[in-house]
């Protein structure tokens, strides 16, 4: 009965969570804090994106020890694509509505 989990286990679930935190701190911020601009979200999920990457390389490095698999390499790749979205998103629900100006008839 194997009814334990290990390392192994739950290892790439830990490396969705970090990576996916981890890549929305960025996009979240490039988003809150920029005023206007076009490239604004791009410039914010490309940022997430990267670190993501980077930090699923570098957890993938690390813990090859404890998982040999790629499966923590992939885990981190799919949060590393998703987690900007999530910062994205969540700026953009937090900032105030916008005020639209009023036209005036002559």
């Amino acid at each position: 009965m194997h009814s334990a989990y290990v390392a192994s286990d739950l290892m790439p679930a830990v490396v969705f969570w970090l990576v996916a935190v981890l890549a929305a701190v960025p996009a979240f911020s490039v988003v809150r804090q920029a005023r206007r601009g076009r490239a604004r979200s791009a410039i914010a999920y490309l940022a997430g994106f990267f670190l993501g990457l980077a930090a699923s390389v570098g957890l993938a490095l690390t813990a090859t020890q404890i998982t040999p698999d790629a499966s923590l390499f992939n885990a981190g790749v799919t949060a590393a694509f998703l987690g900007p979205f999530t910062g994205i998103v969540h700026a953009k629900l937090r900032r105030s509505a916008r005020r639209r100006t009023k036209l005036v008839e002559a």
